[in-house]
């Protein structure tokens, strides 16, 4: 990763700058025209729940597995 130097010893790595601009960039276009932003990230949302919703679900069974593992196990005792 490309680093740049700035005020003394802090680093500014090229992740930053580019996830900097494109943040900006959907900033601005949510400023510019909200009503496009809005039928885009809807759009991308519907996709999204269409080809990757069985994923959310057993990501979320596994989570909630793991939780009440956790909850039973002698990790999950008080005290």
């Amino acid at each position: 990763m490309e680093e740049r130097k700035i005020a003394g010893n802090e680093k500014v790595s090229s992740v930053l700058v580019i996830s900097a601009i494109i943040v900006t960039l959907f900033v601005l276009w949510g400023a510019v025209s909200p009503g496009s932003l809005n039928e885009a990230a809807n759009e991308g949302l519907n996709w999204m729940i269409v080809n990757f919703g069985w994923f959310y679900m057993l990501v979320t069974a596994i989570f909630v597995i793991f939780v009440i593992f956790l909850a039973v196990s002698r990790m999950g005792k008080f005290g």
